[in-house]
């Protein structure tokens, strides 16, 4: 997925608002990816907010791996599904 994509589905699920999408490609020069990467480091945005602000936008569940860190077990037996 394209970070100007993901700037859009941002916009669109109300995680960040068009003023500041606008404002921070203002200060990146229209570069998408320093935009993202500029959001994160102000604190504005985190990896896990952009992560549920994309399964939201797709209408899918959002799981958090780095919270909920699935055991051995459960990744061995979860392959019998895939």
């Amino acid at each position: 997925m394209k970070s100007e994509e993901i700037l859009e589905i941002l916009t669109k699920t109300q995680y960040i608002s068009e003023e500041d999408k606008l404002s921070f490609l203002e200060k990146t020069n229209g570069d998408s990816v320093l935009a993202l990467d500029l959001l994160i480091k102000d604190e504005i945005l985190t990896d896990d907010l952009i992560g549920q602000s994309v399964a939201e936008n797709f209408n899918i569940d959002y799981f958090d791996l780095n919270t909920f860190m699935p055991t051995r077990r459960c990744i061995k037996n979860s392959r019998e599904y895939f």
